[in-house]
């Protein structure tokens, strides 16, 4: 099931997913869910790290990092798909204002992933955190194969659990 998705949004999907959520949601939904993610966010201690799970293209990565610049967060766009992340990196060579860092990876297994990339980010002067002071998921949960195995994953990354809310 997860390689079919992963084709299906490799060979399919990232070049039309933006476009593919904003005929989801009106720019007044869209908002609306930047704004309440980013109100979580707010009171978050500056250099704090945020991973967003199955961030896709990063379409509400980016927007709630750009609303959040002033906080000075770090922002980690992570997703299964190669060709998701590769439109994300497209789109923040435009957007060179906003900081986000994509990393490959499977939601099921986030700090496996991590281990692997950081192997791989090491060479170039990034190290990647294995937990995180705040997990966010935005479209992703129909997605999941096993959505217990997701959660357990996002929490077994997250600093505070507790502190989590859903969108």
């Amino acid at each position: 099931m997860l390689s079919e998705n992963v084709e299906y949004f490799t060979e399919k999907e990232a070049e039309k997913r933006d476009k593919i959520v904003k005929g989801y949601f009106d720019t007044s939904t869209i908002n609306n869910i930047v704004n309440e993610v980013a109100s979580n966010l707010q009171n978050l201690p500056q250099k704090s790290a945020v991973l967003d799970v199955g961030a896709g293209t990063g379409f509400f990565t980016t927007k709630i990092a750009k609303r959040l610049s002033k906080r000075d967060l770090n922002f980690y766009a992570f997703d299964a798909t190669p060709a998701m992340l590769n439109m994300l990196a497209k789109k923040l060579h435009k957007l060179n204002e906003v900081a986000v860092t994509p990393i490959l990876g499977i939601a099921e297994r986030i700090n496996e992933s991590l281990t692997m990339s950081r192997k791989a980010y090491k060479p170039l002067g990034v190290t990647l955190p294995l937990r995180f002071d705040a997990v966010i998921s935005i479209l992703i949960l129909h997605h999941c194969v096993s959505l217990p195995e997701v959660l357990g994953s996002m929490k077994k990354s997250s600093k505070a659990w507790n502190k989590i809310s859903a969108c």
